[in-house]
Parts: structure tokens; sequence; C-alpha cells
């Protein structure tokens, strides 16, 4: 049983065809994770991260772009209906 759940991210692969896909993780005790979803779909994946970070009451971090990681504002991104990102 995992008692401290920290945050979601949503991440992408490249694949040796050139396309990406998209990953969600749960995180954990400070850096472990589990691979929950992927989805070659960018707006599918956010869905998922966010409706799983939301379902857990914790955060979400936009890590698709490398080494430019974001948190979301979710609070904001589901009042305007697009995302806000809080730094």
């Amino acid at each position: 049983t995992i008692l401290n759940y920290e945050y979601v991210s949503l991440f992408h692969q490249p694949l040796d065809d050139g396309n990406k896909i998209f990953e969600v993780n749960l995180w954990y005790d400070r850096n472990k994770h589990w691979e929950l979803y992927e989805k070659h779909n960018y707006e599918d994946a956010f869905k998922i991260a966010f409706e799983l970070s939301e379902l857990l009451n914790i955060d979400l971090l936009d890590a698709t772009v490398p080494n430019n990681f974001k948190w979301i504002d979710k609070k904001t991104s589901k009042e305007t209906g697009k995302i806000v990102y809080s730094n």
C-alpha cells in the first residue's frame, strides 16, 4: 500500500518512427513512480493526468518540454478551460 502520493507527471518519449508517445506517471515516496498510461495524443494524456491528480488531490507536472518542467495551476486551468502554469 502506498500512502505517500506526491504528484502526477506528464511527459513524452520519442518513438523510433519519429512520433511521440505521452506518458502519465504517478510519483510517490520521493523518487519512485508508476507508469500508468501511454497515449499518442497530448490532449488525451493531459486529461487522464489531470483527472488522476484531482482524484488523489495532488499536484500535476507538465514535463513534456525537456529541461523546462512546469507545474499546472489546476484551479485556474479548470476555471478557464485552458492549461495554465503556476510558474
